[in-house]
C-alpha cells in the first residue's frame, strides 16, 4: 500500500499512524480533532500499543474505517466506540485481545468486523446484536471453543463468515 502525503486545502479525512513501533505513542494527542477536522479513516497499525483510552474516539462522529491492526491490546473499553455510531469496517486483528466486553460494538453500523489471530475464547452472546448490516466477520486463529446460540441471529445480511483455526468441536445448526 502506498500513501503520498501532501498539504491539502480541505479539511483532513484520513490520518495514519503507522509503524511507529512506540507503546508510548499519544494517541490521543496525534488523533485529537477540533468539530470541523473529524476524519472519516484512522490507522494505528504497528504501534504495539497495549492499551487504548476509553475517550479517544468518543469525539469522531464520522469515523468510518478505523485500523488497529497488530498492536498488543489484550482489552479494549467497553465504550471506546460507543460515540462510533457511523464506524463501517474495523480491523483488530493480529493484537492480544483474550475476552470484548458485549456493548463493545453497541452504537456501530460495522458491516466489515476483523478480530483473526488474537486470544479469544469465547464471545458474548449480544456482541453483535446492533450490527445488522454486517457483511463480513472474521474470527479466524483465535482460541474459541464454542460460539453461543443466538450471536448472529440479527446479522441477517452476513455473506462471509472466517472461523478457521480455533477450537470448535461442532457449530449450531443454522451457522
Amino acid at each position: 500500500m502506498f500513501f503520498l502525503f501532501v498539504k491539502l486545502p480541505t479539511k483532513l479525512l484520513d490520518k495514519n499512524i503507522n509503524r511507529n513501533k512506540s507503546k508510548r505513542t499519544n494517541v490521543q494527542r496525534v488523533l485529537k480533532n477540533t468539530e470541523e477536522e473529524l476524519i472519516s479513516v484512522g490507522s494505528l497499525k504497528d504501534n504495539k500499543l497495549v492499551t487504548l483510552p476509553e475517550s479517544l474516539f468518543s469525539n469522531n462522529t464520522k469515523l468510518v474505517t478505523l485500523d488497529l491492526e497488530n498492536n498488543l491490546l489484550v482489552s479494549l473499553p467497553e465504550s471506546i466506540f460507543s460515540n462510533n455510531k457511523n464506524l463501517q469496517i474495523l480491523d483488530l486483528e493480529k493484537n492480544k485481545l483474550v475476552t470484548l466486553p458485549k456493548d463493545l460494538f453497541l452504537n456501530t453500523n460495522l458491516a466489515e468486523l476483523y478480530i483473526g489471530s488474537n486470544n479469544l475464547v469465547y464471545l458474548p452472546t449480544d456482541l453483535l446484536v446492533s450490527n445488522t448490516n454486517l457483511e463480513t466477520l472474521y474470527l479466524g486463529s483465535n482460541k474459541l471453543v464454542r460460539l453461543p446460540e443466538g450471536l448472529f441471529s440479527n446479522n441477517k445480511k452476513l455473506q462471509i463468515l472466517g472461523l478457521e483455526n480455533n477450537m470448535l468441536a461442532s457449530l449450531q445448526e443454522g451457522i
